[in-house]
C-alpha cells in the first residue's frame, strides 16, 4: 500500500520524538532518520514528500555544526528547517506549530493523510 512520508532528519534536537508524533497525529506517516543519510538511502524510501530537518542544542558536535549532504538540500521534494536554536524559529504554540506543520505537510508537500493515519502501512 503506498504511503506518503515526511522524513525528520535528526540535527541535534530534543524535540525529535515529539515532531514525528505531530506529523503522525495529521495522519501522515513520519519517520526520524539519522542526519548523515545518503542520498542513495533517501532515494530508497518510498513516497516521501518531505523532508524537515529537526536541529536543536546538539547540532554543534566536534566544533563543527551537525549537517546533511548538500545533495539532500537540492533533493526532489520540500525541505524544512526547524531549529530549536532560534536561528529558524519553530512555534513553540501547540496550535501555531499544528498549524505550520500542517502547512509545511499538506500544503508545500502536497503529502495526504493515509487511510490508517500516520502508522506505518502494513504488508
Amino acid at each position: 500500500m503506498k504511503q506518503d512520508k515526511i522524513l525528520v532528519l535528526d540535527l541535534g534536537s530534543e524535540e525529535n520524538d515529539r515532531l514525528v508524533r505531530e506529523i503522525r497525529a495529521l495522519g501522515v506517516y513520519s519517520a526520524l532518520y539519522p542526519h548523515d543519510i545518503t542520498l542513495e538511502e533517501l532515494r530508497a524510501i518510498p513516497d516521501v514528500k518531505g523532508i524537515i530537518l529537526n536541529g536543536g542544542p546538539r547540532r554543534a558536535a566536534d566544533g563543527g555544526a551537525l549537517d546533511v549532504s548538500r545533495d539532500i538540500y537540492n533533493y526532489e521534494v520540500p525541505v524544512l528547517l526547524a531549529d530549536h536554536q532560534g536561528d529558524a524559529p519553530w512555534p513553540e504554540d501547540p496550535e501555531e506549530r499544528r498549524e505550520a506543520l500542517s502547512n509545511f505537510v499538506f500544503l508545500l508537500c502536497g503529502a495526504r493523510p493515509a487511510p490508517g493515519g500516520g502508522r506505518p502501512a502494513e504488508g
